[in-house]
């Protein structure tokens, strides 16, 4: 006679086997998050990282914590992640033209960002501000352009060698057939100084750097390499409205995963990413913080949006010649 018994024991544990599993799907986030930030602590991207993940923490049953790694032009943090179990426990918060452009800029950046990383949201634009020094003549971009045309190699640009800064010197460059004289710096504090001094004409910024010298009225902002107006400078027009459509490149920021992290957790985290970048909250902060909210993207728009900066830097750098080994 067989056993009853053991049949229903059997069966039993089969169904706490299956229970068991469902609920560590639903449990995620079952531990901590670790978020990777390959820039210094103290920045944009650590601000922006931190006032969208403090707003995360508030829904979800575990904390985030940032870790800020700097070092071989964000090589360092992105490959920390891409290297990392691909479990949703380890995200990575970069620029998107960092994350497209150092592969084709570095000989070994170490990744690749299609087969790599899958982007799962996107936080801000991050559209810099092309201003001069208070003694330059040129009122605008177009007169900027022509005093370039006019004398090759002669208007100092400042810019950051494999920035956003210089990738939009590098492409209004390309697109008006204007050749800049291109100064290298080590960040945006020492290129304001020099603007401020007079000793360099022209230089990219982040609207919010800008903004005091501005109303000082020691440098002058000529437009802004964005798909719209900057809502801290109303007034100044857009690469595109100054006659200049492909010289602009808007960098942003976003939250990426290693390539191979379940299906399921990256539904989850785009959507609690979207879900709170609609609190009026973050994106007051934000705002104030110098970012510009996208509307809301898909798993499939984000696939396409580094895909296709990923192109469009390669050629850029190709064109230009940017190295930095």
């Amino acid at each position: 006679m067989k056993n009853p018994t053991g049949k229903l024991l059997a069966a039993a544990l089969l169904m706490l086997a299956a229970t068991g599993a469902a609920l560590a799907q639903q449990a995620y986030p079952a531990k901590p998050i670790r978020v990777i930030v390959p820039y210094p602590p103290g920045g944009v991207l650590d601000q922006f990282a931190r006032i969208v993940t403090e707003a995360m923490a508030k829904r979800w049953p575990q904390p985030f914590i940032i870790d800020a790694r700097p070092g071989a032009s964000t090589n360092i943090g992105t490959q920390a992640v891409k290297n990392s179990e691909p479990d949703g426990y380890t995200w990575l918060f970069t620029s998107g033209s960092a994350l497209a452009a150092n592969p084709t800029l570095f000989k070994n950046a170490g990744w690749d960002p299609a087969k790599d990383f899958t982007v799962v949201g996107n936080v801000s634009y991050a559209p810099l501000m092309l201003v001069v020094n208070e003694k330059m003549p040129a009122k605008n971009l177009r007169e900027l352009v022509d005093m370039a045309k006019a004398k090759p190699d002669t208007v100092s640009a400042g810019t950051m060698y494999g920035s956003s800064a210089q990738f939009n010197l590098e492409a209004l460059s390309q697109s008006a057939n204007a050749r800049l004289l291109m100064v290298p710096y080590k960040g945006a504090p020492p290129v304001v100084i020099d603007l401020v001094g007079g000793s360099l004409q022209m230089g990219m910024l982040p609207p919010v750097i800008a903004l005091p010298q501005t109303q000082s009225g020691r440098i002058r902002a000529l437009a802004v390499a964005g798909v719209k107006r900057s809502v801290l400078f109303p007034d100044v027009p857009t690469f595109a409205e100054a006659g200049f459509p492909d010289g602009a490149l808007v960098p942003w920021y976003g939250f990426m995963l290693p390539r191979g992290t379940p299906a399921a957790i990256v539904k989850q985290i785009n959507t609690e990413i979207n879900e709170t970048l609609k609190s009026p909250e973050v994106r007051e902060r934000l705002l104030k913080a110098g970012g510009e909210i996208p509307a809301p993207m898909t798993l499939e728009e984000l696939d396409r949006l580094i895909k296709s900066d990923t192109l469009k830097y390669a050629e850029l750098i190709k064109r230009a010649n940017i190295t930095v080994d």
